[in-house]
């Protein structure tokens, strides 16, 4: 009967211990080197692409709540009863999703007043850079000159006081 690979080898392993263990002493002194090098990076930060719009959102909402163990998610729709059937599709997603079975405490999908301070607080953090880029130049002197002009020349128009 012919032996195999497995039964050969067990066989050199009883015969011969002490040679096999120096092999596998020798071997994972080899492997250190290589072993060391390896790095295990756990931070979901670092493990989404870099560059998209969304992962730098998250990535910059992240360093801002880092204590925090809260899941925000915003949605927006330019009609009311959509954003509302969509809000309410997502947190009955969230608390049926079996994979989170246990680990959602809760799911809110209406603002509360505590919320809305924690985002006007933060709001600059959910900007990505394209907004951020809007923002600054809104906020240029030049542009906020602008706009006062503006208003003011609607004030001073006929019916401006209506406005005031």
């Amino acid at each position: 009967m012919r032996s195999t690979a497995a039964e050969r080898l067990a066989r050199v392993a009883v015969r011969r211990p002490r040679a096999v263990l120096g092999v596998a002493l020798l071997l994972a002194v080899l492997a250190a080197p290589l072993a060391l090098r390896l790095r295990l990076d756990t931070n979901l930060v670092d493990l989404l692409p870099r560059g998209t719009p969304a992962a730098d959102t998250f990535a910059r909402f992240t360093s801002a709540f880092s204590s925090e163990q809260v899941l925000v998610v915003l949605l927006e729709a330019g009609d009311r009863a959509r954003l509302f059937l969509a809000a309410e599709s997502a947190a009955a997603a969230l608390r049926e999703e079996p994979a989170l079975r246990g680990e959602v405490a809760e799911v809110r999908y209406r603002i509360s007043a505590r919320s809305a301070e924690l985002l006007r607080d933060h709001v600059l953090d959910l900007l990505d850079d394209a907004e951020l880029d809007e923002l600054g130049r809104r906020l240029a002197p030049e542009a906020l000159s602008a706009r006062a002009r503006r208003l003011r020349g609607l004030l001073s128009a006929p019916g401006g006081s209506s406005l005031a």
